[in-house]
């Protein structure tokens, strides 16, 4: 192998999981969509052709159409199954797959001396990798290691892309897509128990502020925390950078006195060029926005399959296929939770007396004025 497409740094204070879920996400939402969009197809297909029973009724009013609607949650649980399932085969695709260098496969890990040839080798490794992908969490730039790969990856390899990707922007579109899909699956319980009055409005109301809050606050203590790494960032220091083995700091000084002249001109690049360089707003990729704009999606195609089991008027269905698939599903949704994403990253940290819970409230409140 001639060199990789990517090599994958990170620290290692961060839990394997969380990493394991941001690069599986990250490589996997092609898979997801596609697969999403075929099992919602033969879903609905196999609903339209009497395959799979429609076993409850619902009551439809639209655009002077008003009938009993024969219902199910095929298209929904389909799309559900075949989305997570595609992301998990996403892992075994054997076509198109970049080549990666990941300490934890790549480094001997049960022999020492092995282990220390791979570390300290290292830097031939960020020489030949197109990219260096980093999973960024708050930990990673106290990490001297981590720090080493950055210094090495831009003086060996200056024309070379440096990736920034905070890990827990995966964790709340997964947060995100896992409440959607339950938002979408209690609709259909409360339409099958309670029809479309007010009950079911009350029920889901509660549901969503239930819910809301404390993804609120699971992202708002990730914004501050991302605010926190840009602020380290203006004053960084590598001698304050931690590093477990002396005799690893002095090989990490060597190296970068070397690349850079000294450590306070290191220093001086991390907080000038580089901070710079990955001065990058905190947002949900629209990547995201496609895969979580479709569980609600699917509920609106159990909703089109049961008025077209109905026998609406085209003129009544493209009123609906525009109001709710389209409006509310495609667009509305995005830009909720953009503007979620927005006000946590952007609220000041001393609002309302510094205190996060008062901080999460008041965005969950704004987000639920937006959904009444």
């Amino acid at each position: 192998m001639d060199g990789f497409d990517r090599f994958i740094s990170h620290d290692w204070q961060t839990p394997g999981w969380r990493k394991v879920l941001s690069l599986l996400i990250q490589s996997g939402w092609r898979s997801m969509l596609i697969w999403w969009a075929i099992g919602t197809a033969v879903s609905f297909f196999l609903c339209m052709v009497d395959v799979l029973p429609l076993f409850y009724k619902s009551e439809a009013r639209i655009l002077g159409f008003q009938s009993v609607l024969p219902m199910g949650c095929w298209v929904t649980l389909g799309g559900a199954i075949s989305a997570v399932g595609g992301l998990l085969l996403s892992m075994y695709n054997p076509f198109g797959s970049p080549s990666c260098f990941l300490d934890a496969a790549c480094i001997c890990q049960t022999d020492d001396l092995l282990m220390q040839k791979g570390i300290y080798n290292i830097g031939g490794c960020l020489s030949v990798s197109t990219n260096l992908h980093v999973l960024l969490s708050r930990h990673y730039f106290s990490r001297l290691w981590c720090v080493f790969e950055l210094s090495a990856y831009r003086k060996l390899n200056p024309s070379g892309r440096i990736i920034l990707t905070p890990i827990h922007v995966e964790a709340f579109a997964a947060n995100i897509y896992i409440w959607l899909h339950a938002c979408g699956l209690l609709l259909v319980v409360f339409r099958a128990s309670y029809d479309q009055g007010g009950i079911t409005v009350l029920l889901m109301f509660a549901f969503v502020a239930t819910v809301l809050l404390p993804l609120s606050h699971s992202f708002r203590q990730r914004s501050l925390d991302w605010q926190q790494i840009m602020a380290d960032l203006d004053n960084f220091d590598v001698m304050d950078v931690q590093c477990r083995n002396d005799f690893d700091r002095q090989y990490i000084y060597a190296a970068i006195r070397s690349w850079y002249g000294s450590l306070d001109a290191f220093s001086e690049y991390v907080r000038g060029p580089f901070r710079q360089e990955v001065r990058v707003p905190l947002l949900v990729p629209f990547k995201y926005h496609c895969v979580l704009s479709t569980p609600m999606l699917s509920v609106s195609l159990d909703y089109m399959l049961g008025l077209l089991k109905a026998g609406i008027p085209l003129r009544s269905l493209l009123a609906y296929t525009l109001s709710v698939p389209v409006a509310l599903n495609l667009l509305w949704c995005p830009a909720a939770i953009s503007l979620m994403v927005f006000a946590c990253e952007q609220l000041p940290k001393r609002s309302f007396n510094g205190s996060l819970y008062t901080q999460t409230t008041v965005i969950s409140l704004a987000m639920l004025a937006l959904y009444i």
